[in-house]
């Protein structure tokens, strides 16, 4: 902004003043994914996330949950994988 480029920041919000965003509802949308994943006749749900610090990762984080107590599954820890290197090149390590 300080060299006059127009920003919009994306599934991010932001209290600074002049700097337009767009959110995502992100809790929303992961409940619908495991309650598809659940008509698909899937058993096991985990979730895989980058350290949860933002409150988009948080919204999906809360919607994963609710989604699986609404489904009737069953919370485990053993299908949670929160780590620190999905931080870096997402989607590589997301892969691997």
């Amino acid at each position: 902004m300080k060299k006059g480029i127009p920003v919009i920041l994306a599934d991010r919000s932001t209290h600074i003043p002049g700097i337009p965003y767009i959110e995502y509802e992100n809790k929303q949308i992961m409940m619908e994914i495991v309650f598809m994943l659940k008509r698909k006749g899937y058993e096991r749900i985990g979730f895989f996330s980058e350290p949860i610090y933002l409150t988009n990762l948080q919204d999906r984080y809360q919607g994963y949950k609710d989604a699986l107590q609404a489904c009737g599954y069953k919370f485990s820890e053993d299908y949670i994988f929160i780590r620190n290197d999905l931080c870096l090149n997402n989607l590589k390590n997301g892969y691997l």
